[in-house]
């Protein structure tokens, strides 16, 4: 276990998340939300400025996004 991470959902229930990357570039959590069901995190970063994540939940809900990042120095 990577992270582990204790918190509260909008209304009120205690929600607990744990994740563990499977190597360099994937991380995979699975987040408990009370009554609101269980969903799993998994982000796969191939390289260091792209980030491309994917949500599914219990309630057959899901998302992906993908986030690009850039520093100017």
């Amino acid at each position: 276990l990577d992270r582990l991470v204790f918190g509260n959902t909008a209304t009120g229930e205690i929600s607990v998340a744990g994740g563990k990357y499977l190597g360099r570039d994937v991380y995979v959590e699975l987040i408990s939300e009370g009554t609101q069901g269980v969903s799993t995190n998994v982000e796969w970063r191939p390289n260091n400025s792209t980030a491309i994540a994917s949500r599914v939940g219990t309630t057959g809900d899901g998302k992906i996004s993908i986030r690009w990042r850039r520093d100017f120095r």
